[in-house]
């Protein structure tokens, strides 16, 4: 089993990108203090103004699933979507899930 990383894309509303920003970070906060893995905050180079993506990294798929089935079982995490993320966002973000799949050694 691998390694498998969480990518979602946030597009803010107009004016919302600090607070989303901020809730994010919040929303990273509760994942570790709940015993996820925290997320990391990326800002794209080009594409839409404000758009941050987030990374996060589970050990397995398994793991992956076992947060998606538990989640809502947690009021931070829940509060951190439906009082933090979702005011400031145009729409709602999207979910990839990138496994590797070929990795060379470089010597």
């Amino acid at each position: 089993m691998s390694e498998v990383i969480i990518q979602k894309r946030f597009i803010p509303r107009v004016g919302e990108g600090k607070n989303l920003r901020v809730a994010l970070r919040d929303m990273s906060a509760a994942l570790v203090a709940n015993g996820f893995p925290e997320m990391e905050i990326w800002a794209p180079t080009h594409g839409g103004h404000n758009v941050l993506v987030t990374v996060e990294r589970y050990a397995t798929m398994a793991a992956w699933d076992e947060y998606n089935a538990t989640a809502t079982s947690y009021p931070t995490l829940v509060s951190g979507v439906f009082d933090g993320i979702y005011p400031t966002t145009i729409t709602p973000y999207d979910t990839e899930i990138l496994r590797l799949v070929d990795k060379r050694e470089i010597r």
